[in-house]
């Protein structure tokens, strides 16, 4: 045991954070003059925030003791947001978590620096759920998400209408009722939580309690949220319940449960900042959750589609080793955007649950070949580019090509870096990612053969597919079409055979003489074509 001298403890905070009396200062220290063997002692730092600074913050603190081993110590804060919003021009997905006495939008950002007008500056949106559409909205409700369209770039707006701080922290906030659907949710705090706290009664279950995650693995509601991101206008996705949700902004939720479903918020135990002060009264790590298993795709590539400054990145393909995977791994297409210049793209499938539904990452069980469903739709007529900057994740044994539905155009997309066409307003456009195991030539070994001596026994025509494809089967004679023994007919890779009963389409026994056997394979995408030519006695 021996006696310290001259601890210097370091505090280095992130920034928009510093020292209470200058901000600016973000490296404090202090020093601990005398520590005795057996003596426990600290120090004070007095920080402060931005007032536009929240969420999760990491400060280090390190310790030099003389003598002794330096140390360093890294940690998290949670600090509250404030009544401000960042309001960015265009498109902004957001929420007011506070208590006002007037909470109309008009009071709200009509006072203050910048103060903004309903319908020259701004237009505010909520949704409705039950009509599954967007509604003109007048006045901010906890818990759930609108969009804000700012004509200006006002960046962090100050808030008026007298914000306060919820009085139910520690009880929890009010429930709230999801329809069958997407839906638009917030977060009622002012702080961050954890997507795994929140707990739900569906409708279809209302005698029970799920937590989040039971909730997407019972199917009640599907696997991941979307946010708007408004410095690139457009959408990103949480989904892992350690996954933070963060206070002022908004999150769409696809409810799969047809009755809906009721949400539970967790109550504050430990308020970060006291109603009105701005201040943090301590600092406090949010519980940490078990890790959940995630699906791991064998490979996983994106589109990144745009019209102008709008874009849609978050448009993703791939494969999973098994089909439980590949259904757990669907992220469902949140609506568009109600701005003028919105542009979304999205893959369509077929949903047992959900009749046709459009999918931002559509993921598939491992397979020779698969072609994605890619619509894509605008709110106004321009160019639309589509680009691939991840097509090196797919395994180089597959080619992958981009075929437009509409123009017929076909993109080999590991030599070109992009695809444009001219989009028109509301109306979708279908492409195809298709995705098939590289062959040089699809079909093979085509033969013609007597399969006896007898006068009626048939010839069997065979052949050899390299990969699944859809095969015709004809005989000629001459260039006279004799019969179709086989029309389009889905056949596995591998030798495949047709037989011909030596009788044209009427049932009339043909003569002896030279016939031709022409089998015609296509995969959807490109066809091939080979003859064999052989006799019949």
């Amino acid at each position: 045991m021996i006696a310290i001298q001259n601890a210097l403890i370091t505090l280095t905070l992130p920034q928009g954070m510093g020292d209470a009396n200058d901000l600016s200062r973000r490296v404090i220290s202090k020093t601990i003059s005398n520590i005795n063997p057996r003596e426990m002692k600290f120090v004070d730092f007095q920080i402060a925030s931005l007032p536009t600074t929240f969420g999760v913050q990491e400060v280090q603190v390190k310790i030099q003791p003389q003598p002794g081993p330096t140390r360093v110590v890294t940690g998290q804060i949670v600090v509250a947001s404030q009544p401000y919003l960042q309001i960015q021009q265009n498109a902004n997905l957001v929420t007011a978590p506070w208590q006002f006495t007037n909470s109309n939008w008009a009071s709200i950002l009509g006072s203050g620096p910048d103060p903004m007008q309903p319908d020259v500056d701004y237009q505010a949106f909520a949704w409705d759920p039950v009509s599954q559409d967007y509604t003109i909205q007048t006045s901010p409700q906890r818990g759930l998400g609108n969009w804000l369209i700012s004509t200006r770039d006002i960046g962090f707006k100050q808030l008026a209408g007298n914000p306060q701080t919820p009085q139910d922290l520690a009880t929890g906030a009010p429930l709230i009722e999801l329809a069958g659907g997407w839906n638009l949710i917030a977060n009622p705090y002012n702080y961050p939580i954890p997507l795994g706290q929140i707990v739900g009664v569906p409708g279809s279950d209302n005698a029970n309690t799920y937590n989040y995650q039971e909730l997407i693995d019972r199917g009640t509601i599907s696997g991941s949220l979307a946010y708007w991101d408004p410095g690139t206008q457009s959408y990103k996705f949480i989904g892992n319940p350690s996954d933070l949700m963060q206070p002022n902004t908004g999150y769409w939720i696809d409810v799969l449960d047809p009755q809906g479903v009721v949400f539970s918020y967790p109550p504050v135990f430990l308020p970060f900042i006291p109603a009105g002060s701005g201040g943090i009264t301590k600092p406090s790590k949010i519980k940490d959750l078990p890790p959940t298993k995630q699906i791991q795709p064998l490979w996983l590539s994106n589109l990144v589609v745009s019209m102008g400054r709008t874009v849609d990145r978050k448009t993703e393909f791939g494969m999973v080793a098994k089909g439980v995977a590949a259904r757990k791994g669907l992220v469902y297409e949140p609506p568009m955007a109600p701005i003028k210049n919105a542009i979304t793209a999205a893959f369509k499938v077929d949903d047992k649950r959900r009749g046709a539904s459009l999918l931002a990452r559509q993921v598939t069980q491992e397979q020779d070949a698969q072609a994605y469903n890619l619509m894509v739709n605008s709110n106004k007529d321009g160019l639309v580019s589509i680009q691939w900057p991840q097509i090196s994740n797919v395994p180089s044994k597959y080619d992958v090509i981009l075929k437009d539905m509409v123009s017929g155009a076909r993109v080999n997309m590991r030599t070109a870096e992009m695809y444009s066409f001219e989009g028109k307003a509301h109306v979708m456009r279908e492409l195809k990612v298709i995705v098939r195991i590289h062959v040089d030539s699809m079909l093979k070994d085509v033969s013609a053969n007597k399969t006896g001596s007898g006068y009626t026994d048939p010839v069997a025509v065979g052949y050899n597919l390299a990969i699944p494809a859809q095969a015709t089967v004809n005989i000629y004679q001459g260039d006279t079409l004799v019969k179709t023994i086989t029309d389009r007919a889905s056949e596995d890779a591998g030798r495949q055979q047709s037989l011909w009963d030596l009788k044209n389409s009427s049932g009339t026994r043909m003569p002896a003489g030279a016939y031709k056997a022409t089998v015609v394979v296509s995969d959807g995408d490109r066809t091939e074509t080979k003859s064999v030519v052989f006799y019949i006695n």
